[in-house]
């Protein structure tokens, strides 16, 4: 499965049918045949509610599976709309059928779980908190960051043919002297990458002879940072974002990245963000982090951060005296390392509200 599948939850309900079989290899096979020929939506779920749902607009039909006899079925006797959720005895309630005559049908729409870390989620540090505010990494977290940057990248270079005829360079040229640019300078001075790749196509315009190369320069970074903000979210994570907006909560983003926030989708949703570039020092440093507590007003015993990255995200803000939770969308092993650094994992942004509500009861 790729990635976006990964992310879309198919994975997650996979899991689900391995948890309801008492024969996980047997399972597996079936699970892998569902998911790959069916045309599930994304999940999303709470743990205060205990209930796991995949919206299916078009679905008339709830199918739910339990185990019977290392056998996955279905039960068909219960119709209701499209988000209805049912109760664990009602879901290993058996009716007959096979799970293979399941798959015909494609229109599972909700189930429920006894427990939420079985959906992916994993709570390592327990215990009441009382949060004020919650950050957010960008890049990877909240949205696929490899498509955008490659948009932009090839944006860019367009411009070059279209606008800048004479800047005759290669991606690998580019990218090559960039990187260069970068090792040349301190850390600190290398870290805004924005100003990076200004630099960068500021040189090759003037070696391409423009008398202007900072004003050549100006004009193509607009053209890269309006793709670079182009971003699509991942299922689910405006929705997340304005039910913890509701409930009080500082939110915001701490990046070391260059999208500009405010033409992103997320302008209305957060309430400011944090360019580690900008100042001069790079997540996993310290500084990022106590920047976006000084805007949020909140102490670090009370906010949580949320980021994709174990080092710069995980450590960082672990570093900072933050509540970490390691957005493992790519589902990838947990390092030993870092097992005490994480005080949550989860997989799917959507999880964040019911992780929420576990450490504020």
């Amino acid at each position: 499965l790729d990635d976006s599948m990964r992310r879309s939850g198919y994975v997650r309900a996979a899991l689900m049918f391995v948890i309801a079989s008492n024969s996980p290899v047997r399972s597996l096979s079936f699970a892998a045949a569902f998911i790959t020929k069916s045309t599930l939506q994304p999940i999303s779920y709470s743990s205060s509610r205990r209930t796991a749902t995949f919206p299916a607009p078009q679905c008339t039909a709830l199918h739910h599976v339990a185990a019977h006899r290392n056998t996955l079925h279905r039960n068909t006797a219960t119709r209701c709309a499209p988000g209805d959720t049912i109760s664990p005895a009602r879901l290993l309630r058996l009716r007959g059928g096979t799970f293979a005559q399941g798959l015909s049908s494609r229109t599972l729409v909700s189930m429920q779980s006894s427990d939420s870390d079985l959906l992916g989620m994993q709570v390592f540090t327990k215990g009441k908190l009382d949060i004020q505010a919650v950050t957010f990494d960008l890049d990877d977290t909240l949205y696929d960051n490899l498509p955008v940057i490659m948009k932009a990248v090839k944006a860019m270079f367009e411009e070059f043919e279209k606008t800048f005829p004479k800047i005759d360079v290669t991606s690998d040229v580019f990218r090559a002297e960039m990187i260069g640019r970068q090792k040349e300078q301190s850390p600190d001075a290398g870290a805004d990458l924005g100003a990076l790749r200004h630099r960068t196509i500021a040189f090759f315009a003037k070696e391409a002879g423009y008398e202007t190369p900072s004003l050549v320069a100006d004009h193509v970074m607009q053209v890269f940072l309006r793709e670079r903000s182009n971003v699509i979210l991942f299922p689910g994570v405006l929705e997340t974002l304005n039910n913890l907006k509701r409930r009080g909560f500082k939110l915001g983003a701490i990046t070391n990245g260059n999208a500009d926030m405010s033409k992103t989708p997320l302008k209305e949703a957060l309430e400011f963000c944090v360019s580690a570039g900008e100042l001069g020092q790079l997540k996993p440093s310290p500084l990022p982090f106590l920047h976006a507590l000084s805007l949020s007003a909140s102490q670090p015993s009370r906010t949580v951060h949320v980021g994709d990255d174990l080092v710069t995200d995980v450590s960082g803000a672990h570093r900072a005296g933050m509540r970490t939770v390691w957005y493992n969308g790519k589902l990838k092993p947990l390092p030993e390392e870092y097992k005490g650094m994480i005080d949550a994992v989860i997989t799917d942004i959507r999880q964040l509200d019911g992780l929420v509500d576990q450490w504020s009861q």
